[in-house]
C-alpha cells in the first residue's frame, strides 16, 4: 500500500489543472487502494483459495485502470512540451496493457490462485519503468536535437 501511495503521489504531484472527472477518477482509485488490505487478510487466511489472489490482482488492477484514467483527464505541469507528451502517451498506454493483465489475472485466478499472485507481482513494473518525475526532469534539462541555432550555417565550397 506504501508503494501505491508514492505511485499515486508521483501521478497527483505532476497535475498542473484539477477538473471534476480527473478528481471522481482519483477517488475512485483511491478506493481500490483502501481495499487492498481486505483482499490481502483473505488472501493470507486461504492462500489456496480463489477469491482472496482475485481479489487482490482485481483491486490492483482497478487501482491502476483509475489512476491511469485520473492521469489523462488531469492536466498535466509540462504536457505542452512534445518530448514530455510523447512520453506520457507511451507511459499511460504501458499502464494501460498493465491494468488489463492485472484485470485477466485476476479473473484467471478462479482457474489457479497462482495467477492472481502473478497479477499482484506485476507490482515490480514500477520499478522498471522509472519514475515519471525524473523522466521529465531529464527532458526538461536536455538540448533539444538539431542544427544549434547559434552556430554558422555551414558554407558551400565551390
Amino acid at each position: 500500500v506504501g508503494l501505491l501511495w508514492t505511485v499515486h503521489h508521483n501521478t497527483i504531484a505532476m497535475v498542473d489543472e484539477v477538473r471534476t472527472p480527473g478528481l471522481l477518477c482519483n477517488l475512485l482509485a483511491l478506493f481500490w487502494l483502501t481495499l487492498l488490505p481486505f483482499a490481502a487478510k483473505l488472501a493470507a487466511e486461504h492462500p489456496l483459495d480463489p477469491l482472496g489472489p482475485s481479489f487482490l490482482a482485481g483491486c490492483y488492477g482497478l487501482y491502476t485502470a483509475s489512476l491511469v484514467a485520473a492521469r489523462v483527464l488531469l492536466k498535466g505541469v509540462h504536457e505542452e512540451i512534445p518530448a514530455v507528451r510523447s512520453y506520457f502517451v507511451r507511459r499511460h498506454s504501458a499502464y494501460a496493457v498493465l491494468a488489463l493483465l492485472r484485470l485477466m489475472c485476476s479473473g484467471l485466478s478462479w482457474v489457479s490462485p497462482w495467477w492472481g499472485y502473478a497479477g499482484l507481482a506485476t507490482i515490480l513494473s514500477f520499478f522498471v519503468l522509472g519514475q515519471p518525475s525524473e523522466v521529465v526532469r531529464r527532458l526538461l534539462l536536455e538540448p533539444p536535437a538539431g542544427p544549434d541555432p547559434e552556430s554558422p550555417a555551414p558554407s558551400s565550397v565551390e
